[in-house]
């Protein structure tokens, strides 16, 4: 049970909870605030946003195809305020305006100890397997805390693991300076991708989705051509694109089975792809290709401490623009309203606000 940061305060809070398996989330007003420990920092949650994960754990209680325990409060992506510090930690401060990592590590497995955190072996995640950001207050371990630039609002930095998963694939790329560059999908990530692949120099970005709305807020985002798989081939549109050569890099955050596929048969001879949408399913792919083209395939999850500065770097500079693509803000009560437009697909990204 997850609730045991909830201990009483005396205080009832706002918040919502993932109570048993099967459709739903519970809107409450009589949750205790969270306690913190020696190590952890309380922030009072200022802005929210509702990833795609967690329209899994919305549904069924399932995120990433792993259970979690019951009950538990959902969210990670979130910015808010520090009102409280623990006794062990000293390079923070109450009245700090931060935002966090979701992946909550160990700090002890080799892993950890060779400064790859990301790759922990007992790592735990915000919003599943510890308390989350539907609420008006979030215990969270100072390792995991950044501090916000002055010049990010709320609403921005609320949406700044959004923006580091959409960097961490280019780290990943060998080349800086990219030539031409395939995003698979336009959603949030895919948005936010756009936009720094122009920032990094790319000649021409090719922007693929099914949704006519997403791929016109593409083009706006910086998108130099797009396509719409459902009207066309996608892979013969990006091999005429580009001369019949394909592109340099295919970055695909669909976790769709076909996108998968198709972006080994997208990028060039001795190209790269970095796969980091989750797919649920098995993929058929065509082995031979990606040795006989020497392709270069990444797998790339999450994102590191860096990773994070430099997407909060990216917001301060406005070289990468997170309102475009921010549909709809909400109060905390309404979250039934909120994963209901996700998942009619008439909403892009929403912010919930306690």
């Amino acid at each position: 049970m997850l609730l045991e940061q909830l201990e009483p305060s005396g205080i009832n809070l706002r918040a919502v909870l993932k109570t048993k398996p099967g459709v739903g989330f519970e809107y409450r007003e009589d949750v205790e605030k969270p306690k913190i420990n020696a190590d952890q920092v309380l922030v009072k949650v200022m802005a929210t946003g509702i990833c795609s994960g967690d329209i899994s754990l919305y549904l069924s209680g399932a995120y990433v195809g792993q259970a979690a325990g019951y009950p538990f409060i959902p969210g990670h992506e979130f910015a808010g305020q520090i009102t409280e510090v623990g006794s062990n930690v000293k390079h923070l401060e109450v009245g700090s305006r931060v935002t966090a990592e979701i992946m909550v590590t160990c700090g002890h497995c080799d892993y950890c100890n060779m400064g790859e955190r990301i790759y922990c072996t007992s790592v735990r995640e915000l919003g599943a397997e510890i308390n989350g950001s539907y609420a008006e207050y979030i215990a969270v371990p100072a390792q995991n805390i950044h501090v916000l630039p002055d010049q990010v609002r709320w609403e921005d930095a609320a949406l700044s693991d959004c923006l580091a998963s959409a960097l961490h694939p280019f780290e990943k790329l060998s080349s800086e300076i990219l030539k031409n560059i395939v995003i698979l999908g336009a959603g949030p990530i895919g948005l936010c991708a756009t936009q720094i692949a122009k920032t990094l120099g790319a000649k021409m970005v090719i922007s693929i989705d099914t949704l006519p709305a997403r791929l016109e807020l593409a083009k706006q985002l910086g998108a130099d051509q797009t396509i719409n798989a459902d009207q066309v081939e996608a892979v013969k549109s990006v091999q005429k694109l580009t001369n019949g050569l394909g592109a340099d890099a295919v970055i695909e955050m669909t976790g769709s089975p076909v996108a998968v596929a198709n972006s080994i048969e997208m990028v060039r001879k001795n190209g790269e792809i970095v796969w980091m949408g989750h797919v649920a399913e098995s993929v058929a792919l065509k082995e031979f290709l990606v040795m006989s083209r020497g392709i270069h395939i990444h797998g790339c999850f999450n994102s590191t401490w860096l990773t994070y500065e430099r997407a909060l770097h990216l917001m301060a500079s406005g070289r990468v623009k997170m309102r475009p693509f921010v549909s709809h803000e909400l109060p905390l009560s309404e979250v039934s309203k909120a994963f209901d437009l996700l998942m009619k697909k008439q909403a892009m990204k929403v912010l919930m606000k306690p």
